[in-house]
């Protein structure tokens, strides 16, 4: 991933002529230990840290010292231009993971300024490389399986493992499209390694069970299942009590969305509380049912490019919904389906 894709923006700076005291208190108050220095046209011309901005301005005690400390001379720094470092170890916004990593280690920073054509457009620190590869099997393979859906015109052409972030691909034969396949997955945060390929051969598994007995569906399965189910259920807390809503539904990777009006659901949206979905079927005949439980949060949704894509999945509003309407987004923390065989 390039550096746009993980880094902190915009960024919290200070001047050359910003008093120290001033700049301590931005530091302490948006927790961040440093803070690149701008001149008037944003060009980066110095860092400086906490450590920095004590620098020249803490009296030594005389009670902790058997023999006394010499007297400071001169005048103390009152500037941030006073004590701020002016190499700045810095990096281009097309500058990829592996390039910030490398230059942390190289130099012992734990942040790295971004610029694009001499104007600083962000910063990276080892919390936001942390950010990209703290993530679950689960959560890479959806993220994988939704490109490589998108790729193929909303077929789903390749089986996706994800195995302690390694990523292995088994799908269309054709050289391009293997490529094109590995750079996608090769995006996604979290994905170590691509490998693609059917793999060796295996002998096939019995099916995960319970301890009811009840047959544990995959991840693809309820996935599957989410995306053909025609009604879901929507629970969630509402002034004080519990709430359950019946919702037409679409599915957009792993992320179940549906339309609304101002109401109780728009709501509980707004304050991205938890919430749970949920879809099901029965056979009376065969005695056979199944279910599928979706726990997250919830927000609604405002980017035109997600809005637009969530228009395409043919998504009714439930019971005549009129305007106007809102797209709303469920972010799943765990997707489990349970089934009952005859």
């Amino acid at each position: 991933m390039r550096a746009t894709e993980f880094m902190t923006s915009p960024v919290v700076t200070v001047r050359p002529e910003t008093p120290i005291a001033t700049a301590g208190s931005l530091l302490l108050q948006r927790d961040i230990t440093a803070a690149p220095v701008v001149d008037g046209h944003e060009h980066l011309v110095g860092i400086v840290s906490s450590v920095d901005l004590l620098r020249g301005r803490v009296v030594p005690d005389p009670r902790a010292h058997l023999r006394p400390e010499p007297e400071e001379s001169g005048e103390p720094p009152h500037t941030v231009g006073d004590v701020m470092t002016r190499k700045v170890v810095a990096l281009q916004a097309t500058a990829d993971e592996s390039d910030f990593c490398r230059a942390m280690l190289e130099n012992r920073v734990k942040s790295i300024p971004v610029v694009s054509d001499d104007r600083l457009v962000g910063i990276v620190s080892v919390s936001d490389l942390l950010r990209t590869h703290v993530r679950t099997d689960d959560q890479i393979a959806a993220d994988v399986r939704a490109l490589l859906r998108d790729y193929a015109g909303g077929q789903d052409r390749w089986a996706v493992d994800v195995t302690d972030g390694v990523v292995s691909l088994a799908g269309p034969t054709s050289a391009t499209e293997r490529r094109v396949a590995v750079l996608l997955a090769e995006s996604v945060p979290g994905a170590v390694r691509v490998r693609t390929g059917p793999g060796p051969e295996r002998a096939p598994r019995p099916e995960p069970t319970d301890h009811r007995g009840l047959r544990v569906f995959s991840y693809d399965e309820c996935l599957e299942r989410l995306r053909t189910a025609s009604v879901g259920r929507l629970a969630f807390v509402y002034d004080g009590g519990p709430t359950v809503l019946p919702v037409n539904h679409g599915l957009d990777g792993a992320d179940v969305v549906f339309r609304t009006t101002w109401g109780s659901k728009l709501h509980v949206s707004e304050d991205s509380g938890p919430v749970a979905f949920e879809v099901d079927g029965y056979d009376q005949n065969l005695e056979t049912g199944w279910s599928v439980l979706v726990k997250g949060t919830m927000s609604v949704v405002y980017d035109e490019a997600d809005t637009e894509r969530y228009e395409r999945l043919g998504v009714r509003g439930w019971a005549g919904l009129g305007e106007p309407s809102f797209w709303v987004r469920i972010r799943p923390e765990e997707i489990t389906g349970r089934g009952i065989t005859g």
